[in-house]
């Protein structure tokens, strides 16, 4: 041990030189002591225990740390006030956890998924907003369903003018309407999933959105209509959870579109005629059944396409994959 350390501890008389210097660090106590109590008693401070690091020469006594506002709000004692500064006031040395001290206000995530995220195993679904820009070739939808006379509109002018087509019905629509939805299907075009009750699916939990397409799904079966490989969200709608749902029951891909008529928020036929032919190449145009207008516009917007020599396929002609074209064309 140093001289110095040991005169101090035994008693014995100091140096000069440590006694001045004992002087000096006193009046460096002195003065940041001042200058702390006046902060504390405006309020720009919390409470403070003693300043950290500051002793008498040869002192071993280990420092005491300022108080945390969360110590001080608790009301915890000097013992639990004097954790180290760079270290949660939560925690211990160790870094864990006192078991006096309180719960933090967000609780740490687990380490296996939560319920409201999809599986990690499930591979999601394709997104598909359009076909080959390459391809002289457009895909007419119609969604909802809701409408049954105006529906039925539209399946005579497409089977009249023999244009392909494919439908997005909402499962409530089909039972509701259940005799127009089998005889489009009788017709041969394809039906696929618009959900249950047409809610937006982004932003909802897995489970909640895997239950609505699966509700669909099970009004497709009481029907015995054949439920095509894809869905449409409603609104445009979806996330990446919505991706997870639509493989997890047994879909393949998530369809969007790059043309929308309006026809939704009440345009004339004239407006939806002019939107829709702005399609080219690989284009999926969105309509809809309810509206009048959409099945008065439909024969102008066959009329348009066909004369730009335009072919009209389905949905699952645009994805290559299997499923009912009512009018087969070359590839």
């Amino acid at each position: 041990m140093r001289t110095r350390q040991r005169e101090y501890y035994i008693g014995g008389r100091p140096r000069r030189r440590a006694g001045r210097r004992t002087l000096l660090v006193v009046s460096l106590i002195a003065i940041a002591v001042a200058v702390v109590g006046g902060a504390a008693a405006t309020g720009r401070l919390p409470a403070i225990g003693l300043l950290a690091g500051i002793g008498l020469p040869g002192q071993s006594t280990p420092p005491v740390a300022l108080a945390t506002p969360q110590a001080s709000a608790v009301g915890s004692s000097p013992a639990t006030s004097a954790a180290s500064p760079l270290m949660s006031p939560l925690a211990s040395p160790n870094g864990s956890t006192s078991p006096s001290s309180p719960a933090p206000s967000v609780p740490p995530l687990p380490e296996t998924p939560l319920p409201c995220r999809p599986p990690a195993n499930i591979q999601t679904a394709r997104v598909i907003s359009h076909g080959d820009f390459k391809q002289k070739v457009v895909a007419l939808t119609f969604d909802d369903g809701t409408n049954p006379e105006n529906t039925k509109q539209i399946l005579r002018i497409l089977q009249k003018e023999k244009v392909n087509a494919t439908f997005f019905p909402t499962g409530v629509a089909m039972e509701r309407f259940p005799d127009v939805w089998k005889a489009v299907a009788r017709a041969k075009f394809p039906i696929a999933n618009h959900t249950y009750a047409h809610g937006a699916l982004a932003g909802k939990c897995f489970e909640p959105q895997r239950h609505e397409l699966a509700r669909a799904a099970a009004v497709f079966a009481s029907l015995g209509i054949a439920e095509s490989p894809y869905m449409r969200p409603p609104y445009e709608l979806w996330d990446e959870t919505t991706e997870a749902a639509t493989s997890a029951v047994g879909l393949e891909a998530v369809i969007l579109w790059n043309v929308d008529t309006g026809d939704w928020q009440g345009a004339s036929a004239a407006t939806i005629k002019r939107i829709a032919l702005t399609g080219g190449k690989g284009s999926i145009i969105l309509m809809h059944t309810f509206p009048e207008a959409t099945a008065a516009a439909l024969p102008g917007i066959i009329k348009g396409f066909k004369a730009r020599g335009f072919r009209f396929v389905t949905i699952g002609q645009v994805l290559g994959i299997d499923g009912p074209v009512p009018y087969p064309t070359r590839p």
